[in-house]
């Protein structure tokens, strides 16, 4: 069974294959912020993190070699134009599908729920 590692933030977690380096950058291409935490944490690694995330592929692979283990963390929030709904329960997504459809948009299915992640209202 293949180990799996978050993408985590104050704000979302994204589930990511142990050491996959291709889907960090798959993220990034998208204009994702990415900044790496402490493994098993959302502490960054990074000083300054929500200015030093990044989508940029040098940077994040030199995060890659200098932090192996790490999870990764997503800025969210105006700045980075990302906005996540975090639904971590069955309770919480029963109540989302009660008030209607959601949008399609980007989804990570976490350990305890969904995450939905959509452009940042303009």
């Amino acid at each position: 069974m293949e180990k799996k590692r978050s993408i985590a933030s104050e704000h979302n977690e994204l589930s990511l294959p142990n050491n996959n380096e291709e889907q960090l950058l798959r993220l990034a291409h998208r204009g994702w912020r990415l900044f790496p935490v402490k493994a098993r944490s959302k502490t960054p690694l990074v000083m300054g993190w929500p200015e030093a995330a990044t989508s940029n592929s040098l940077q994040l692979a030199e995060w890659i070699r200098k932090y192996p283990k790490c999870n990764w963390g997503l800025a969210t929030g105006s700045g980075s134009g990302i906005l996540v709904l975090d639904a971590d329960s069955d309770e919480a997504l029963a109540e989302l599908t009660r008030r209607g459809p959601l949008p399609r948009t980007f989804t990570v299915k976490t350990s305890r729920g969904q995450h939905f992640h959509f452009p940042v209202p303009q």
